[in-house]
């Protein structure tokens, strides 16, 4: 579904607003883009929890058409080499962040197991928090690999192949 929105910038094309998401003079370090993309996920979670996941869905979402409108941008101005250039940092942020996902789903699943009890079934707090201390440590790495390869690969790949 992520890949899906990431593509709806490639058929209803209005990128003539959109030249500043890509500037190469602004790199940011590696604390800056790890805080950012933890702050991310943490707002999506929480909010994801709050509002029974719609907000977390609607961030991911609006995340993704702006990745795919970047990468829109990014081909038309530089080439495809602009895309192999950013690729690998994503290979890891963006499931880190579908992770995020899970922990919300995981999180609803338990708060309406407690609220609709299954004389079945019994969802103890222990598996709950198990589960999302596994999802939770799994998100945080392939953020923070995310974030070392995007403060330090990715901009020797675009120096490489674009400028």
């Amino acid at each position: 579904m992520y890949c899906i929105i990431a593509c709806i910038p490639f058929f209803i094309s209005h990128t003539d607003n959109y030249e500043h998401l890509i500037s190469f003079n602004q790199s940011k370090g590696f604390l800056e883009i790890l805080k950012n993309n933890v702050a991310v996920s943490f707002n999506l979670v929480m909010l994801g929890i709050i509002s029974l996941g719609i907000v977390g869905v609607g961030i991911l979402f609006v995340n993704a058409y702006f990745l795919g409108e970047t990468v829109l941008v990014g081909i038309l101005k530089y080439g495809p080499s602009f895309f192999l250039s950013i690729i690998p940092h994503g290979i890891f942020e963006i499931p880190g962040t579908i992770l995020c996902l899970v922990i919300i789903w995981e999180s609803n699943t338990f708060i309406f197991s407690k609220l609709f009890p299954k004389k079945d079934k019994e969802y103890t707090f222990k598996a709950f928090f198990l589960k999302v201390k596994m999802y939770f440590t799994c998100a945080i790495c392939l953020i923070f690999i995310g974030a070392l390869i995007e403060a330090y690969i990715t901009p020797k790949l675009i120096k490489e192949f674009i400028l």
